[in-house]
């Protein structure tokens, strides 16, 4: 016997506006083209400036992570993504949008440093720096994203 189901008025309303309100978190972040990430992935900071990356592992999450450095050049990342940054030697911070807590530390000209970016089980956006051979081999398993004007020095 076929059974038949009717939805209720608004059902169909309310998947769409869901659907709608989620759509930009989840659209596809820009990549920026092969030489541009052929270069970030081979390229020395000079003495007068450091290398920042802030990459995200492979995870099954669609939502793609917003990050900020020194409260001004801002990326999102999905997985197997990384952003790159030249900054002046000093102290800068990173943080990522959805947590309260940020990662400062202090950079020295002619270096290069990794921040990896996660999601907790919880949700919640985690940074933490890690090594240079851990940095590197992660930033070479993934795709530069299109950062536009960050790429300039900060």
């Amino acid at each position: 016997m076929k059974s038949t189901r009717t939805l209720g008025p608004f059902k169909p309303w309310a998947a769409l506006s869901l659907i709608l309100i989620a759509a930009p978190a989840l659209a596809a972040v820009p990549l920026a083209g092969r030489d541009a990430d052929r270069y970030a992935k081979s390229a020395a900071p000079p003495k007068d400036q450091a290398f920042v990356y802030a990459y995200r592992r492979e995870d099954r999450s669609v939502v793609a992570l917003t990050v900020t450095l020194n409260g001004r050049d801002t990326v999102r990342l999905d997985s197997r993504t990384f952003a790159m940054w030249k900054v002046k030697p000093g102290r800068i911070e990173v943080t990522a949008r959805g947590t309260t807590s940020a990662l400062a530390f202090t950079v020295k000209g002619g270096r290069v440093y990794y921040v990896e970016v996660s999601r907790l089980p919880s949700g919640i956006p985690a940074l933490r720096q890690v090594s240079f051979p851990i940095g590197r081999t992660e930033v070479y398993r993934s795709r530069l994203v299109d950062q536009g004007a960050a790429a300039r020095v900060v």
